[in-house]
């Protein structure tokens, strides 16, 4: 198996974007070492909030979890400033963002499913809400299609190192190895789970609950990482 190397040095087993941090595979600009003088202090970080692992300097992305650490900078920039104690205006909470519900599945009728359905993974521009010069959109990527056939199908990075070789893989630097699986229940249905991924997966638009079963049929469409929009289809 081909092993290449990411701009940080790390071997990765994906020809496109570095299996260990996600950076994508390009050469990047040289630079100059500075003249050698006394030891520059470095500041603190901080941590993952997700793993605790520390974070390096200038990673916009958790090593070990894939936590989008510039995720949780602009959600802390965005938060509304406390009113000035002369105010008397009662405070308004923030909106949440609404949540899936675990929804019971179909008993078991013995009637199979007779849609066939087929996951088509797109990379959409429009998710983008953030621009990364290191992770740069991957214009001209073409779709690719899946069909959904076995009783389980695990969809993430794929990520040799920790042994993580998903059925369906996707290249998105926000994607977590193991991110979610669709299922196949005993009467044909399908199903979505979320499997506990750093950053999140949202099905027509509302969040999906981490270890919750949602049901999932033709025309459902799920977002997830950077730019990644998966559409179900049935053929």
């Amino acid at each position: 198996m081909a092993i290449y190397t990411c701009p940080k040095g790390h071997p990765s087993s994906d020809p496109d974007y570095c299996s260990e941090c996600g950076l994508r595979l390009q050469p990047g600009p040289s630079t100059v070492a500075s003249a050698p003088g006394a030891p520059v202090p470095q500041a603190d970080l901080g941590s993952c909030p997700d793993c605790g692992t520390p974070r390096l300097a200038g990673a916009r992305f958790c090593e070990v979890c894939r936590h989008d650490f510039s995720a949780s900078s602009a959600a802390a920039a965005a938060a509304p400033l406390p009113p000035p104690a002369s105010e008397s205006a009662p405070a308004v909470a923030a909106p949440t963002p609404p949540q899936i519900a675990s929804v019971p599945l179909a008993p078991n009728t013995g009637k199979a499913w007779s849609e066939n359905l087929w996951a088509i993974i797109r990379c959409d521009r429009s998710m983008v809400t953030a621009p990364d010069a290191a992770v740069p959109f991957p214009e001209g990527e073409p779709d690719r299609a899946f069909p959904l056939d076995l009783d389980e199908m695990l969809l993430g990075r794929r990520n040799a190192r920790r042994d993580v070789h998903p059925e369906i893989a996707i290249a998105d630097p926000s994607v977590s190895g193991r991110h979610l699986k669709i299922c196949r229940q005993t009467d044909g249905s399908r199903t979505i789970v979320d499997v506990g991924s750093s950053n999140g997966t949202k099905l027509n638009g509302a969040a999906l609950q981490a270890g919750v079963e949602t049901p999932l049929k033709a025309g459902d469409q799920i977002e997830l990482g950077m730019w990644t929009r998966i559409l179900i289809e049935a053929r």
